[in-house]
């Protein structure tokens, strides 16, 4: 039988003992080195811009957690697309401060100006009432025209984006989501 020697052993036992230390370094530190390209900022406007146009493929290609938002789809009803185009072209977005990047991960601050369905509900049901059973409704291009930015509701949300890929995406939570969506 072959005797161990103790220094040996001793090494061995200090290399598995950094091994284990590296893992569980890696495990709760993350990453030791990531380069991210790209600007985030330019994500959140690229996005914006995507979603105002109609373009949902680039739109799409910008979510990590999203593959469909509806867009894609015209509305069957004249209605739906005057409300589908007003509500597109209502987004207006503004950049509100610095975007804070920590590794691969991107925080940035949004003031999103967006078409209310829930006012423009308001103003629907205001105009059916006061116009009497023998006037015809006024159509919903005439109302959005009439009551114009007062139907908007401009609201600060954080967008968080992930960076995958080799690119920045943005990861979409409920409150922006619902906000793109007319407040729905």
């Amino acid at each position: 039988m072959r005797k161990i020697h103790p220094i040996w052993a001793a090494v061995a036992a200090l290399l598995v003992l950094a091994s284990l230390a590296l893992c569980f370094y890696g495990y709760h530190g993350g990453m030791l080195y990531m380069k991210t390209a790209g600007d985030p900022q330019e994500t959140v406007n690229d996005f914006i811009r995507a979603m105002k146009v109609g373009d949902s493929r680039s739109a799409y290609a910008l979510l990590s957690n999203y593959d469909s938002l509806g867009i894609e789809n015209q509305p069957q009803t004249e209605d739906g697309r005057v409300l589908m185009d007003a509500l597109r072209l209502s987004y207006r977005c503004e950049l509100v401060g610095d975007c804070v990047q920590q590794g691969d991960s991107a925080e940035q601050i949004i003031r999103l100006t967006a078409l209310d369905l829930n006012k423009l509900d308001e103003a629907r049901a205001a105009a059916a009432e006061g116009e009497g059973a023998e006037t015809p409704a006024v159509p919903l291009a005439q109302l959005l025209m009439d009551k114009g930015s007062s139907l908007y509701t401009t609201a600060e949300y954080t967008v968080t984006l992930r960076y995958a890929d080799d690119q920045w995406r943005i990861v979409l939570d409920d409150a922006l989501l619902k906000a793109l969506a007319g407040g729905r």
